[in-house]
C-alpha cells in the first residue's frame, strides 16, 4: 500500500506546524497521525511533533495494541504531555 500527504501553510503563517507521520508495526499495522500545528503559538510545530511521536510510541514497541480502543485513552495522555 502506499500513501501520500500534504499540507498547506494557509495564508496568514511563515511556516507550516503541522506534521505527519505514517507508521507500520512488526504485525503489519498501520497507522496514520496528523497534528495540525497551533498556527501563531509559540512552539506550535514542536508540539505537533511531539504528539505525533508521542501517540505513535505503542505501535513501534511490542506487543501491539490489539484494538483500536488504545486510541481515546493515548491521545489524552498525549495531550498531557505536549500542554
Amino acid at each position: 500500500m502506499e500513501f501520500a500527504y500534504r499540507t498547506d501553510i494557509g495564508q496568514k503563517r511563515p511556516n507550516n506546524e503541522d506534521y505527519v507521520g505514517l507508521f507500520t508495526n512488526r504485525g503489519q499495522a498501520m497507522l496514520a497521525i496528523v497534528a495540525d500545528g497551533m498556527g501563531g503559538h509559540q512552539g506550535g510545530d514542536v508540539a505537533s511533533e511531539m504528539a505525533v511521536s508521542h501517540i505513535a510510541t505503542p505501535l513501534k514497541t511490542p506487543p501491539p495494541p490489539t484494538s483500536p480502543s488504545w486510541c481515546g485513552g493515548w491521545s489524552s495522555s498525549c495531550n498531557r504531555k505536549t500542554a
